[in-house]
């Protein structure tokens, strides 16, 4: 349902990299849809999550359970372009160059039409559509008309949290190649 809607929502529209776009996902149900959405989260994730995250088993086995600590889990969307589908367990990345490193916990699964993230204590939930309130505002029966601003992201490497376009990744190839070499060269010279 919440899928078929944001198909006949995205489809055959010409979206831009990086841009947002506003759609409406019209009589869904959020609290069912979110569980589902956990339940994809668990299936491509090692089988101790569920014990590692008992709060978020039993949100998805008790079918009338709702709530969820917006301080542990964090649920984004984004509009998926690209030509990578990811089923990326969970994963630490972060900036090892920043003076504060502050990795950031993820899992993220792409199938048209979205991409989905899930975080382990939410660090910066800018650049992504939340959803985590479906699982907190809304009964199990209850249906929704909800208006959700997306962002447009390409997938387009096996990374998470990367949506360089096509582009922008054979410019960093370059670059980093480039550099490389160079590098290379001063150390045979030394």
């Amino acid at each position: 349902d919440f899928i078929y809607k944001g198909y006949r929502e995205t489809h055959n529209r010409k979206y831009v990299n990086n841009s947002w776009v506003t759609i409406t996902l019209d009589k869904i149900y959020p609290l069912r849809s979110i569980k589902q959405i956990t339940a994809m989260f668990f299936s491509i994730n090692n089988p101790n999550l569920s014990d590692a995250h008992k709060e978020l088993r039993e949100f998805v086995l008790s079918k009338e359970k709702r709530g969820i600590s917006e301080k542990e889990f964090g649920f984004y969307l984004y509009i998926l372009r690209g030509k990578i589908l990811k089923r990326l367990g969970i994963i630490a990345i972060g900036n090892i160059g920043e003076r504060s490193f502050c990795p950031r916990i993820v899992s993220e699964l792409s199938t048209p039409p979205f991409g989905l993230v899930l975080e382990f204590q939410p660090k910066d939930k800018k650049g992504f559509c939340d959803i985590t309130f479906f699982a907190n505002e809304f009964d199990y029966n209850q249906k929704a008309t909800i208006k959700l601003t997306i962002p447009v992201y390409e997938s387009n490497s096996w990374f998470p949290l990367d949506y360089r376009s096509r582009k922008q990744i054979m410019e960093d190839y370059i670059r980093n190649r480039i550099s490389s070499m160079i590098n290379e060269k001063i150390r045979k010279i030394k």
